[in-house]
């Protein structure tokens, strides 16, 4: 597919990125030994070489192999088509022999046509009968071999999607992303990594397959398998990161925390930011106690290894507690922020795009004005793009690693769409998403819209829109209008209520989702209406596991219900047409983020749990 000019500036490429590697270890090994020489002649040696071995293996690591991916990356994103059709062939070659390659003719595709005439779009349901009998202990069913583990999200029926990870995409397109996303930031800011690193992450591990493989939080899977010379960089042990009690995970992560030099900190979801130095100033005067006394607090309920582990790490410290105390009374609100006990931090790395900004006012003032690096397209499914600079929340699409097409968010409801390669976007435009991975998802239809604003070379960057139709997204719970619509319908019956008309608003500046409800029964009472709420939100939590997830983190606060008058429905339906929406054409909306909907509607009644 890929064309000899390419083949021959590739080879060519090869043999300079080896020569400029040569370079940058020379460069670090001068570094090192006058740092070294400096420390001793300031009498410093005993802390500077305590941490040596630790800091030298990632600095020698991440030049290394971060200036071998960044050239090779910065070359292939000069030739995005040669370079996309590469990457997609070497996907197809890897797993001809699986099943879904014999299903999908995948050794008769010599060129994108065949592809696309051979491999239909798919979705989560459609791969599930080729996931499923990998999870039940199969190989070279969907990828080649087995799955070393699997990232669980939230699957529309309420079953969790087992999304496959191979041990190449582990390599690849996990750790090799990462590596060039991490060298990136070195390069714009080296101090950013010069102190610790506070990383937060879920579980690695939440269950097993019925064949025993692991499923968990992908980002969980990258911090537990670091080698454990490079886990003395970061802060926080995993351990702690995997308590599933989030109060002691918290106060866990700020007793740590506090205490160390932190000149980098990282976590996908920027609510967690705000909601960790939420609990640091709540839990000020206990955690200043520990601090101080080089104690645990006796009702965290810690694991016994755990608390174990952190007893280890942990010495009494009252001067960094009068400190901090001290930066509480000169505060102008009285509060312990982490800009006061992390006073060197250089730079948070989150997700900037999409509703985040909501959360990032909010973020910036406990933490102040620092830098911000988006994390990029990042999903349990893909790692779809790679930020290279901090002035803009757009990255370059992943285009060495996965596969991507596009469809014109105008054309998809087309007959038969016009399917983009990622040379053929324009700056400005946005589109939905379908990509090819090492990890057996092919022509995946996330139901994500993205927009193009700008090129690296010839490469698209990408931010984040919103999900596609049916869905709402305020902090990672992606819940879907199925979801809502049967945890409604287990509620009425339980509660032995009908429903006439309801509709749920994810409210993005406030955090929040708002239930509109108009019950059959006008004669409920108070009790009865908030049973049937606090139903609804058991029943949402027990169908979506990020929704859980993120009500037990407390980054969602529980469903506020409204009641509405009588004949709400119809009233609803009389407005929509009064804007423009042909009879014919109207529908419900059980689920979306516009509040512009509930214009029309009169409440009665606000109920919250």
């Amino acid at each position: 597919m890929e064309s000899k000019p390419f083949k021959v500036k590739n080879s060519l490429n090869k043999l300079n990125t080896g020569l400029k590697m040569g370079e940058k270890l020379a460069e670090i090994l001068l570094d090192e030994s006058i740092r070294g020489a400096l420390a001793i002649s300031k009498g410093k040696a005993k802390d500077h070489f305590k941490d040596l071995p630790s800091n030298l293996i990632f600095k020698m690591g991440l030049a290394i192999s971060g200036t071998k991916l960044s050239e090779r990356f910065a070359f292939k994103t000069k030739h995005v088509k040669d370079a996309q059709l590469r990457t997609l062939m070497s996907i197809l070659r890897e797993n001809m022999e699986t099943q879904f390659a014999k299903d999908h003719n995948f050794s008769e595709i010599k060129t994108l046509e065949d592809f696309r005439k051979n491999v239909p779009v798919q979705t989560y349901d459609t791969l599930a009968l080729y996931i499923n009998q990998h999870i039940h202990g199969k190989a070279d069913i969907l990828v080649k071999g087995k799955p070393v583990s699997y990232a669980t999200t939230s699957g529309t029926t309420g079953e969790p999607k087992y999304i496959p990870i191979t041990e190449r995409a582990k390599k690849t397109s996990h750790k090799n992303v990462s590596r060039l996303w991490t060298h990136s930031i070195t390069t714009e800011r080296p101090d950013s990594l010069q102190g610790k690193i506070l990383a937060i992450a879920s579980a690695a591990e939440e269950g097993k397959t019925p064949d025993g493989t692991s499923y968990g939080s992908a980002s969980g899977q990258l911090v537990r398998g670091l080698p454990k010379v490079i886990q003395k960089k970061f802060s926080i042990p995993y351990e702690v990161l995997a308590i599933e009690n989030y109060t002691a995970k918290y106060y866990g992560i700020l007793l740590l925390g506090m205490q160390d030099n932190v000149t980098f900190l990282s976590t996908a979801n920027p609510s967690t930011l705000s909601l960790i130095a939420n609990k640091g100033n709540e839990w000020r005067e206990d955690l200043l106690n520990d601090i101080e006394k080089g104690t645990i607090k006796e009702d965290i309920e810690f694991p016994v290894e755990v608390r174990k582990i952190i007893a280890k790490r942990i010495k009494p410290n009252p001067k960094l507690a009068d400190q901090l105390r001290a930066s509480i009374a000169a505060d102008s609100d009285g509060k312990l922020r982490p800009k006061h006990y992390w006073p060197n931090l250089v730079m948070i790395a989150c997700w900037t795009g999409g509703n985040s900004n909501t959360f990032i006012r909010t973020m910036k003032e406990w933490y102040g004005n620092i830098t911000i690096r988006d994390m990029g397209y990042l999903a349990s499914e893909i790692r779809g793009s790679v930020p290279l600079t901090s002035d803009s929340s757009a990255g370059a699409l992943t285009i060495t690693e996965n596969f991507f097409e596009f469809v014109h968010i105008n054309k998809i409801e087309d007959p038969e769409p016009e399917f983009l390669t990622c040379d053929q976007l324009v700056k400005g435009e946005q589109y939905y998403i379908f990509f090819t991975t090492r990890a057996g998802l092919y022509r995946y239809n996330i139901n994500d819209i993205v927009e193009v604003k700008g090129f690296v070379n010839a490469t698209p960057t990408i931010v984040f829109v919103q999900k596609g139709k049916g869905v709402t997204n305020i902090t990672g719970e992606k819940l879907y209008e199925q979801q809502l619509i049967a945890a409604i319908k287990k509620s009425e019956e339980f509660c032995d209520t009908k429903v006439n008309f309801f509709m749920a608003i994810a409210k993005m500046t406030e955090s929040k989702y708002d239930l509109y409800v108009e019950f059959e029964d006008r004669a409920l009472t108070l009790d009865m209406k908030r049973a049937f709420l606090n139903e609804v939100e058991n029943n949402l939590q027990e169908i979506n596991i990020e929704y859980k997830a993120k009500r037990s983190s407390l980054r969602l606060p529980p469903l506020t219900l409204h009641d509405l008058e009588q004949g709400s429905f119809e009233t609803f339906k009389k407005w929509r047409i009064s804007q423009g929406i042909r009879e014919a054409q109207f529908k419900p909306v059980p689920l979306t983020a516009d509040i512009k909907l509930s214009t029309p509607l009169t409440i009665l009644e606000t109920i919250c749990l």
